[in-house]
């Protein structure tokens, strides 16, 4: 509450210049806005980006949205023009209370060992960082079962790994269960035996791997498709026939590399019944690469000319100030007679600094 209505940029540059270094802060951008900035910049046609999504090491989005839309009382100065604004949504926290999101026994366990347990619950069950938790809790109660047969070798048990510690299975080896589609799952199962200290697994383990990985990750992908569905639904463009494409920008390691997860959101928007498969073919997802850069970089240059520009409007106006007030012929008081004093008498300081430095 010590930063409230402060500008967070000023109290930047304060720091900054206690260390002396050249920098200028132009614009303070989350992950999110940069990626909605970046993919407005780079996308095609005549339709501009509505939406930037984060789906990677976490999750969260920033939509453009009208300001009559928005109850809660704007503080401070910002352009009016367009009547809209950038709303950072937080969707990570989304449904805290577990009312409408799914909850399993692992759900609960990586929750209660987190370090923020009970908090960022929708984060929890569709970013990158949690994922490969959520598949090892799974497993590994599927190890334990006496009624399963997954890694029943008496050799597991002996070999331990990685899989059987807390955090011990990124989510790196869920995209690599995604694309191995050969016969055997010979790649899964060299993964797989990193894992586990060099034992390899059967195939059969393997395919009971790929199948609880599918299923976490195909979760991961249609409770995405939640939070975009809800972003286009909230912009009118879904019912408006005049709206060809609603364009929507993201980035992050999750979209980009796990396999097909682009299109179990589009299956999963498709049977969301206020945007059904005409609604879906509306929705443009596109990666955003590296958008949190990039749009920052965007920003901070759009924000500097725009600082520029209004400081030469200012100069501008004062000009006309000066040149306004009523002057006698000959006075001394014109802008141009200003202008030009100034000058002979920043000259006449510098020549007089010159000179007491020659006499020291």
């Amino acid at each position: 509450m010590l930063l409230a209505r402060k500008d967070v940029c000023a109290l930047l540059q304060v720091e900054i210049d206690k260390l002396g270094l050249p920098v200028k802060v132009a614009a303070l951008v989350n992950d999110t806005v940069g990626t909605l900035m970046a993919r407005s910049y780079t996308s095609t046609g005549k339709y501009r980006s509505i939406l930037g999504a984060i789906f990677g090491t976490g999750t969260n989005g920033a939509y453009i949205e009208k300001t009559s839309n928005i109850k809660k009382k704007i503080v401070g100065d910002y352009d009016t023009s367009t009547g809209e604004m950038v709303i950072n949504a937080e969707w990570g926290s989304f449904d805290n209370q577990l009312n409408v999101l799914p909850n399993t026994p692992w759900d609960q366990t990586l929750d209660r060992d987190s370090v923020n347990p009970g908090i960022q619950m929708f984060e929890k069950r569709v970013s990158g960082m949690f994922l490969g938790e959520i598949v090892r809790l799974a497993v590994v109660d599927l190890i334990k079962d006496e009624k399963t047969l997954l890694f029943k070798n008496p050799d597991v048990a002996a070999a331990g790994g990685s899989i059987l510690e807390q955090w011990g299975l990124d989510s790196a080896v869920m995209s690599a269960a995604a694309k191995d589609e050969s016969a055997d799952l010979s790649n899964l199962k060299q993964e797989l035996s990193i894992l586990l200290n060099g034992f390899v697994p059967t195939t059969e383990d393997a395919q009971t791997f790929k199948a609880v990985s599918y299923a976490v990750g195909r979760r991961a992908a249609r409770l995405s498709a939640v939070a975009l569905g809800a972003i286009a639904l909230q912009s009118g463009k879904v019912q408006d026939p005049k709206e060809e494409v609603i364009d929507i920008g993201v980035d992050g390691s999750l979209v980009e590399h796990y396999p097909q997860f682009r299109e179990m959101i589009y299956e999963a928007l498709e049977s969301i019944k206020e945007i059904g498969p005409q609604g879906a073919k509306k929705i443009r997802i596109g990666i955003a690469k590296d958008g949190s850069g990039v749009g920052a970089a965007l920003i901070a240059l759009i924000a500097d000319r725009s600082s520029k520009t209004s400081q030469a409007i200012a100069n501008e106006k004062i000009k006309k100030e000066l040149e306004s007030i009523p002057t006698e012929a000959g006075s001394i008081f014109s802008y141009s007679n200003l202008v030009t004093g100034g000058i002979l008498a920043a000259a006449a300081a510098s020549a007089a600094f010159w000179w007491g430095r020659q006499r020291r």
